[in-house]
């Protein structure tokens, strides 16, 4: 469990990232991140910044890969960050009562399991 946290002015110079970050392991699943605050995660203003408005970053507060489901995520605040809450090819996860604020993409999912057959 991930609870009472306050992240924020983190991933400054990174392309693929979250704040909270768990991928294929499969002793991740059930885990929950709750009553926390992200803000100011990434790096898309400063002079010299890694990822710019022109570059395909990925920044998210959590970000769940690799297929791995069944996370639970509620009661947080995000604020001023590309994604929210970023699964890859993961299911079953639960958001509740989060509140998104300045955020590009609350909750994005992208699925692509062809790499995942092998």
């Amino acid at each position: 469990m991930m609870r009472l946290n306050s992240i924020h002015d983190v991933m400054r110079m990174t392309y693929d990232s979250g704040a909270i970050y768990a991928d294929r392991n499969v002793i991740n699943r059930g885990s929950i991140v709750e009553d926390s605050l992200f803000y100011r995660l990434g790096n898309r203003s400063e002079p010299g910044a890694y990822c710019t408005p022109e570059t395909a970053c990925i920044e998210q507060a959590v970000y769940v890969d690799d297929f791995l489901s069944g996370l639970t995520v509620r009661r947080n605040i995000i604020a001023d960050t590309m994604n929210g809450f970023f699964s890859h090819n993961g299911r079953n996860h639960t958001l509740q009562n989060n509140v998104f604020l300045g955020v590009s993409s609350p909750m994005k999912f992208a699925g692509s399991f062809s790499w995942g057959k092998y």
